[in-house]
C-alpha cells in the first residue's frame, strides 16, 4: 500500500467498541466503533476493500496478524483496558 501514507490516528471509545480516524494522503479512513466496517471519506486513491483498508493501519501501528502482536498505541489501549478490568 506504498502509495497510501498514514499522517494519524486517532481512537475513540464506544458502546460497542474502538473506533479510529485514520488521516492519510488519499483521504480519510473510519470506522466507527459500532461492529459496522470499514469505508472511506473524500478518498482520492484507487479503491481499496475493508481488508486492506485494515492492512493499512495495522500496517503503520505495527500489528503483526501471523502471531496476533499488538505495538504502538493499539497496545496501549490494550495494556491499559486489561490493567482496568476487574477478575471476580
Amino acid at each position: 500500500m506504498s502509495d497510501v501514507i498514514v499522517k494519524g490516528i486517532r481512537y475513540f471509545e464506544t458502546r460497542r467498541g474502538l473506533g479510529y480516524e485514520v488521516k492519510t494522503n488519499q483521504g480519510t479512513i473510519w470506522n466507527d466503533g459500532q461492529g459496522g466496517g470499514t469505508y472511506v471519506e473524500d478518498w482520492k486513491g484507487k479503491d481499496y476493500d475493508e481488508d486492506e483498508l485494515e492492512s493499512i493501519l495495522d500496517e503503520y501501528e505495527g500489528v503483526d496478524k501471523a502471531t496476533l502482536v499488538y505495538t504502538g498505541k493499539v497496545a496501549q489501549i490494550l495494556r491499559k483496558e486489561n490493567e482496568t478490568d476487574e477478575t471476580v
